[in-house]
């Protein structure tokens, strides 16, 4: 897994944003540039969007922006407002922490996070009950 974005540092990234300014000139205190987090989003974005079984003219019509944004977006030739990006993030049902963390190829945590955002409370509790009991190993 690679760095877990703070907080402030997503804060930092959605201001960013949200003035239109060039990510590329936007580096995050951590040493992470916003356009290495901005390009993160995007590709989550796309990803999850791709695993739920969403089509792009879909995703459009469920967060409220028309499909030829969402192409520019997910080609990074557009950037996205903070109201675009809670937007999308709502209409997946993944937070915006969870989009803009960035994982190796292959981690299966960010789908663990999709799948158990869909849950309801009660639910992500018995998950986790079942997680726990099956990997237990204390005495």
């Amino acid at each position: 897994m690679k760095k877990q974005l703070t907080s402030e540092q997503i804060d930092k990234l959605i201001k960013m944003v949200e003035k239109g300014g060039n990510t590329s000139e936007n580096t995050c205190q951590a040493g992470i540039s916003s356009e290495d987090v901005y390009r993160t989003i995007v590709k989550n974005i796309k990803q999850t969007r791709e695993k739920q079984g969403i089509t792009q003219s879909e995703l459009a019509s469920m967060c409220g922006c028309s499909l030829s944004f969402l192409s520019l977006v997910e080609r990074y030739q557009k950037n996205l407002s903070a109201v675009s990006l809670v937007s999308i993030s709502r209409a997946l049902g993944v937070p915006i922490s969870t989009l803009a963390e960035d994982y190796e190829d292959g981690d299966i945590i960010p789908e663990l996070k999709t799948s158990l955002s869909l849950l309801s409370k009660k639910e992500q509790q018995k998950a986790l009950k079942i997680i726990q009991d099956v990997f237990y190993y204390g005495s």
